[in-house]
């Protein structure tokens, strides 16, 4: 019997995703972590991978449209792909 396997994305697809939903801002891991309801920890996991990959950015010094400081975040690097 063969049963058509979908495999679930990884916790990088998924942080890629959701970074590449609003290229305009930037993310912390508070905030990707709710959004995907996986644990800041593995965010930070995750996205230090597509930081090394060259496919997202750290930033520091974030602000937030209120102009509240807000820390550090990533956001999509270039043309994302």
């Amino acid at each position: 019997m063969s049963a058509l396997s979908v495999e679930s994305p990884t916790n990088e697809e998924r942080v890629f995703e959701c970074l590449k939903e609003d290229r305009e801002f930037c993310f912390n891991a508070r905030g990707i972590a709710t959004q995907l309801g996986m644990s800041e920890s593995d965010v930070r996991k995750a996205a230090r991978c597509l930081r090394l990959s060259g496919r997202i950015s750290h930033c520091r010094g974030l602000f937030t449209e209120d102009g509240e400081v807000a820390g550090s975040g990533w956001c999509v690097k270039g043309g994302g792909s």
